[in-house]
């Protein structure tokens, strides 16, 4: 039960830390992080502002719960998402939704939905001993895009289209002309994030193995060893991060010879 309880807890502060870096990015893009149950632990303001539900309302809540399928939606939008956070559970590697309708609950309207069309990515988040203990979702809203797009198809569906309907194609293609460069930019600096965030994770996981080396050899405290840490990187002059890597490295050597 101890053991359990200290895992617990260690997966408590992972989804914290994890919480505080997204948040602190300011990003646009909503990211809402999920456990391996499912269940909401952290988002950022960008998420609540697109589901119109508040800390209270989501905070620890399942998360299937508090976004059914939609009536009004014959994809089945649940099982889709719910298949893409199991494939990154299961393989540790991103997956991405490039188009998904998911609409979510109007909260003014009760038993009533929203439309919406995102593109959802979903990272591995991975806690400091290594273990991917949930999902990052990162979910873009492109909805007014799929519309322009829809009303594009329908624009030129049209068997005799007149002067008229061809200035509407232009028009519309000059509207996602404009759309495409932001969604771009957007993706990149996604990329570009996630990146960084991996690392701090990779880094994290290694300093606190690091760590746990020097509580045993030196019968001291996590904190007595991260200052020990500290001193072998001043000395060295190299990274933290380098520094517990080879101690981790070193420590492996050790105990398969």
């Amino acid at each position: 039960m101890v053991g359990r309880s200290a895992l617990e807890r260690a997966h408590e502060s992972a989804f914290r830390c994890a919480e505080v870096e997204y948040s602190r990015k300011n990003t646009s893009t909503g990211c809402v992080l999920i456990d391996r149950d499912f269940r909401i632990r952290g988002f950022n303001e960008a998420y609540e502002a697109a589901t119109g539900l508040s800390r209270g309302e989501m905070q620890d809540h399942l998360l299937f719960d508090l976004f059914p399928d939609s009536p009004d939606n014959s994809e089945n939008q649940v099982d889709r998402v719910r298949g893409s956070y199991e494939r990154v559970l299961r393989c540790r590697r991103s997956n991405t939704l490039w188009v998904q309708r998911y609409d979510i609950p109007d909260p003014a309207t009760p038993g009533g939905f929203i439309q919406k069309v995102w593109t959802l990515n979903h990272q591995p988040l991975v806690g400091n001993d290594g273990t991917v203990i949930g999902v990052v979702q990162h979910a873009e809203d492109i909805t007014a895009l799929d519309c322009v797009l829809a009303s594009l198809a329908r624009t030129l569906s049209v068997a005799e289209a007149d002067d008229d309907h061809w200035w509407d194609v232009v028009r519309q293609l000059g509207t996602v002309g404009r759309a495409l460069p932001r969604y771009r930019e957007t993706y990149l600096a996604l990329a570009q994030e996630n990146n960084q965030l991996r690392e701090a994770q990779a880094s994290r996981a290694v300093i606190e193995q690091a760590k746990g080396i020097l509580m045993g050899q030196h019968h001291c405290s996590p904190d007595e060893a991260f200052q020990i840490l500290r001193q072998m990187s001043q000395a060295t002059n190299e990274k933290l991060r380098d520094v517990a890597a080879a101690l981790v490295k070193e420590n492996a050597g050790l105990r398969s010879a």
